[in-house]
């Protein structure tokens, strides 16, 4: 699951030929190559600029403008080196190149403000890169910082290795999603972080399986949905799907799509939980997800039992789910749990 963020895809329209005769041709301020650079171009990135700092800290709005207001077109043409000859293009370059904290600094910007066009800030969370390690934490940070910059108020979520958290992570990941199966002799290290206040989320990708939970197709639906209850047992507050729709091209026939160069096979429903409605331009839900929206319903609950009688939401986790490994797997024993979770919070 390692992904990098994504490069921004750029369009350039071509003008038609002939304009009408009361059409505005705009100032020119830049040429690049082929591209150029408007001065309404300039000057709605100059106001984006204003919104930023306006958003991120108020009372230093002026002086954050003073400071980046002078790289305002060096950024527009930098955006615009990133096209050739008008048509979609992708660069790969290597995190130190001098391009990319203006190319992100101008990415991040505009998604910024698109975000809050659409007053979704608040349930937007930016990746930067799977499970960093090797040479890659001061860059991670080096970008978080960017992010954290440039989409005040968002927070950064990536898998981690719990074994194994570089400080750069501890510092500059806001929401750790650890992989489930592979935390187990960490819950102290992670305790800690959630009680100084971050939140932590779980995920799960070809592992685990034999003992543990996972939402594959093949197995008991209950293993499904007690996802949600270990979440509530030991103070996660997500679930990350790594595989949403990563189908085949016949998902319902082919339930195990091939990686690697063709060399392993993903386990059955590791890769997608919902299937295409292509007609639709949707998806169909799934059983699994059905499952899983009713255990996210299950730990609503509990969280409301919780504000009402703490010891009594903390006795019915744990008579649901024991350990990482024992939990409750008769399906006629959980329906008296979630019976006793109903009546208790009708009381």
């Amino acid at each position: 699951m390692r992904k990098l963020l994504p490069l921004l895809l750029l369009i350039c329209l071509a003008l038609p030929p002939l304009l009408p005769a009361d059409a505005i041709v705009e100032e020119i301020i830049a040429r690049i190559n082929n591209q150029i650079v408007t001065r309404a171009e300039y000057l709605r990135s100059k106001e984006t600029l204003k919104q930023e700092a306006q958003q991120q800290d108020p009372s230093n709005a002026e002086k954050i403008i003073a400071e980046r207001d002078k790289d305002v077109l060096r950024d527009l043409i930098d955006q615009q080196l990133l096209l050739e000859k008008g048509k979609v293009t992708r660069q790969d370059l290597p995190p130190d190149d001098s391009r990319v904290e203006p190319y992100f600094t101008g990415f991040l910007s505009s998604l910024n403000a698109h975000l809050v066009e659409k007053n979704w800030k608040s349930i937007y969370f930016q990746h930067i890169l799977d499970e960093p390690h090797g040479s890659e934490p001061p860059y991670y940070a080096r970008i978080a910082d960017l992010v954290h910059r440039n989409l005040p108020g968002v927070l950064t979520m990536d898998a981690v290795d719990a074994s194994d958290i570089p400080e750069e992570l501890k510092k500059n990941c806001d929401v750790w999603v650890p992989q489930l199966g592979r935390f187990d002799n960490q819950m102290e290290l992670i305790r800690d972080r959630i009680q100084s206040g971050h939140d932590v989320w779980f995920y799960t990708c070809l592992f685990p399986n034999k003992r543990y939970l996972n939402r594959l197709i093949d197995y008991p639906l209950l293993k499904v949905r007690l996802l949600h209850w270990l979440n509530f047992r030991y103070g996660f507050t997500g679930f990350l799907h790594w595989g949403w729709n990563y189908w085949t091209p016949e998902p319902v026939k082919d339930t195990q799509p091939v990686i690697d160069a063709n060399t392993q096979l993903l386990p059955p429903g590791d890769a997608f939980i919902v299937y295409p409605d292509r007609a639709g331009k949707s998806v169909y839900s799934s059983i699994r997800l059905e499952a899983m929206r009713e255990g996210i319903e299950d730990y609503e609950l509990l969280l409301l039992l919780k504000q009402k009688n703490p010891a009594a939401a903390e006795q019915l986790s744990q008579a649901a789910i024991t350990s990482f490994t024992e939990y409750v797997r008769d399906p006629a024993a959980f329906r008296k749990i979630e019976r006793k979770l109903l009546q208790t919070l009708s009381n």
